[in-house]
């Protein structure tokens, strides 16, 4: 044999070793079998790592999510709730409601003298206020606080003959009348005298005057101790309930009554 072939016989017993046992089996992508089994192995050794006590004994704390534009008593109590951050977040909140009220108060005097024009679809826009807005009024609760203020309060009925819904909400204003004893002007504004149990006048320049488009139209009047402050309570029919309660929203947002007064004197709180 010459040294060439001698040569070639090496080669082709290195490439056999080489190549040998079971390897060639796992075809020719079992290199990567070991090298997924290797990341295992580095994996299960990170796994196993002794944990240091001061990694173990830490605890990421609680944030709660609160909006980056929130107010900030809110913000501070939500974030770390104990009673000083309480008592600023609910003196925060109390102002909240104060201006809601005078919200919704605006809207539902805004609506009964334009909203015909400005919101010309049924219903109206109008806040929950408060403690004032309850379905449950009794009327011993009404008379305590209507028989205090007949010196302060008034109601002026707008009305007209040619009127379907006054025809309907004038037995309700004698109601009213009989009731609490309010004090009662009925205005016409076409120069019909109906006979109510309280004055009646024509006068409809004091129609124009308030803004008064429609009939049947009801005002409160407040004697603030200046100038009267005049509140409208309804436009077209309005019920006998919801007439009462917008009196006594009325009352509260102009500071004639307070909440306190109302909780206090009508024990509404427990009713609750």
């Amino acid at each position: 044999m010459n040294l060439s072939s001698y040569l070639l016989v090496l080669l082709v017993l290195s490439f056999a070793i080489s190549w040998g046992g079971d390897t060639p089996r796992k075809g020719w992508f079992w290199y990567k079998e070991s090298v997924k089994k290797k990341e295992e192995e580095e994996k299960k050794k990170e796994r196993e790592k002794p944990v240091s006590k001061e990694a173990s004994g830490k605890k990421k704390k609680f944030e709660f999510p609160v909006r980056p534009d929130a107010p900030a008593p809110v913000r501070e109590f939500l974030k770390n709730p104990n009673e000083q951050t309480a008592e600023e977040f609910l003196a925060w909140q109390y102002k909240y409601f104060k201006h809601l009220e005078k919200v919704g108060f605006a809207l539902q005097q805004a609506y009964l003298k334009k909203g015909r024009e400005l919101y010309p679809i049924r219903g109206y826009p109008q806040t929950p206020l408060l403690a004032v807005e309850y379905q449950t009024y009794k009327k011993d609760m009404y008379k305590k606080v209507f028989s205090s203020l007949k010196d302060k309060i008034g109601i002026i009925y707008f009305f007209s003959a040619n009127c379907g819904a006054c025809k309907m909400e004038n037995p309700l204003i004698e109601q009213l009348y009989y009731k609490y004893e309010l004090p009662i002007r009925a205005v016409s504004v076409d120069g019909t005298i109906e006979d109510f149990p309280f004055p009646v006048v024509v006068n409809p320049d004091l129609a124009l005057k308030m803004g008064v488009k429609v009939t049947p139209t009801i005002v409160l009047v407040i004697d603030k101790g200046n100038e009267p402050v005049i509140n409208f309570v309804g436009v077209g029919f309005t019920p006998l309930d919801l007439l009462e309660s917008r009196i006594i929203m009325s009352l509260v947002v102009n500071g004639v009554i307070t909440g306190q007064e109302l909780n206090a004197n009508w024990e509404l709180m427990k009713e609750r």
